[in-house]
């Protein structure tokens, strides 16, 4: 027995510095609130909802009628009461999705982009919508404004007086920040609007990369994402008609990003969230 004793004590030291030092090397998990991004399949129009650590939420490109329901109802089964909304390329579908979500929870805010000479065109189409006049906040690249304490939105385009040609190009193109992390939208802008961004000298770099245009031809160039260096990149597809275009995708792979794809018409809902330390995804869900 007295023999046993030296083994025992040295196997149990071995262990205890084994799983000391497994705890000390793991991957450390997300801590503290968190910000959640929440990309919505077609069935809401892909429409992006964020939560922001505060609790507050941000919906970001409705799309209306039939969409524009589901959308609202997921709100309501949540419990939502109150929302802030992005557009980033004002057009008619999505000023009835706006008056849409008015009608059914109280829209604090709208972010859009400064719309130069087709600012009339917008009002027009809010005023054909019944859209009750909420406060908006109009932004053009260097603006930044705070959707909660924490978490900042950085406009990376329009810039500030807009050419009335290219409605795409003039669309906004906005980084969402929190902590050490960030997610880059690419809204609707086309080459001509990525080789002006390019040119613009500002740091793209971002650990998300929304694909512009859901993904179709005419967008997320290679020396867009040469800046960019996602970790992350998530296109936002239609089901159906205009998938993603082959070119994009393969820009996109992992062989080329060094990064995980997501596709909303492969994956579903996919759910990002991050403490701004660590990046977790998730698919499939979120959803009533």
């Amino acid at each position: 027995m007295r023999k046993l004793v030296p083994i025992i004590f040295i196997a149990v030291l071995a262990g205890g510095i084994y799983f000391a030092y497994v705890r000390a090397h793991r991957e450390p998990g997300m801590t503290g609130p968190a910000l959640k991004t929440r990309f919505l399949d077609s069935t809401f129009g892909n429409a992006v909802v964020l939560t922001t650590p505060e609790g507050k939420v941000v919906v970001i490109d409705p799309a209306a009628r039939r969409a524009a329901q589901a959308l609202i109802g997921m709100l309501q089964a949540e419990r939502v009461r109150e929302v802030s909304v992005v557009i980033s390329n004002p057009t008619r579908d999505r000023a009835d999705a706006l008056a849409a979500i008015q009608r059914a929870v109280k829209v604090s805010k709208v972010i859009r982009p400064e719309l130069g000479t087709a600012t009339a065109q917008w009002t027009d189409w809010l005023h054909r919508a019944k859209w009750q006049p909420t406060p908006e906040t109009i932004v053009a690249r260097g603006d930044s404004v705070r959707l909660s304490p924490k978490v900042r939105l950085e406009a990376l385009n329009p810039v500030r007086k807009p050419s009335p040609r290219g409605r795409d190009d003039n669309s906004l193109v906005f980084r969402v920040r929190f902590g050490g992390k960030s997610i880059l939208f690419g809204s609707d802008i086309r080459t001509a609007g990525e080789a002006d961004l390019i040119q613009s000298g500002i740091d793209l770099t971002s650990s998300v990369l929304v694909a512009g245009r859901h993904g179709r031809y005419g967008s997320t160039s290679l020396e867009l994402l040469s800046m960019v260096r996602p970790e992350i990149c998530v296109i936002s597809a239609e089901q159906r008609s205009n998938r993603p275009a082959a070119s994009v995708l393969n820009r996109l792979s992992a062989r080329n990003t060094g990064g995980a794809l997501y596709r909303t018409d492969k994956d579903g809902i996919i759910e990002i969230d991050t403490d701004g330390r660590l990046i977790q995804v998730s698919t499939g869900g979120g959803g009533p």
